[in-house]
């Protein structure tokens, strides 16, 4: 059986030349040839495509990896504030001292509790009041007790928080100050406004 097929000669001749079944294969092994070398082509592509996802994947894992030992290793930070806003975010270093003032509600007198931040907790270490009474601490087992001056002290309490939360009240006068940095909280939020300091 003779396979025949038309085709147009690359030099412009007149009429159309035929083609004998001999020069129809060899047009067809160089077609597949062609395409064999097009499919080789296109799985070299898929395989760099694959290397690129491979080394994109390992690139990402370095990129958390690093963000994590950033975190881990990078010294925790003091966030100071309400769930709407934010009033100091401090890094906390062997230095750091964190101090709450107010007036007694009830006494009309200034209360100053002093902290620090260790292993991940608040740690309060005294409390200083002028007037003994309901609220304030009394009681041996809360510290050592002496006085100083007009100032009764509690020290040595080492009561730990996780988290602080404490309202602006009326007449109380709130106050925080972190590293010698006074924040006047009573004059910024409305009474009753509850104040977050936490740690990230």
């Amino acid at each position: 059986m003779r396979f025949e097929t038309t085709i147009v000669d690359n030099k412009p001749k007149s009429g159309v030349t035929k083609i004998t079944a001999i020069n129809a294969l060899r047009i067809n092994s160089y077609s597949n040839n062609i395409i064999t070398a097009q499919i080789v082509t296109a799985l070299k592509i898929f395989s760099s495509r694959g290397g690129i996802l491979i080394a994109m994947k390992k690139f990402l894992l370095v990129v958390i990896a690093l963000t994590i030992l950033f975190f881990v290793t990078s010294p925790p930070k003091i966030f100071i504030g309400t769930e709407e806003e934010t009033v100091a975010v401090v890094d906390v270093d062997e230095n750091f001292s964190l101090t709450i003032n107010f007036i007694h509600s009830v006494q009309k007198t200034p209360v100053v509790e002093e902290l620090i931040f260790k292993d991940g907790e608040f740690i309060l270490l005294r409390t200083k009041y002028k007037s003994q009474g309901v609220g304030l601490p009394f009681d041996e087992a809360d510290g050592k007790f002496y006085r100083d001056g007009d100032w009764f002290i509690f020290d040595e309490m080492n009561r730990r928080f996780k988290n602080l939360e404490l309202r602006t009240g009326k007449g109380t006068q709130l106050k925080i100050i972190v590293n010698g940095r006074e924040h006047e909280l009573y004059k910024k939020f409305p009474l009753g406004t509850k104040i977050i300091v936490k740690s990230f």
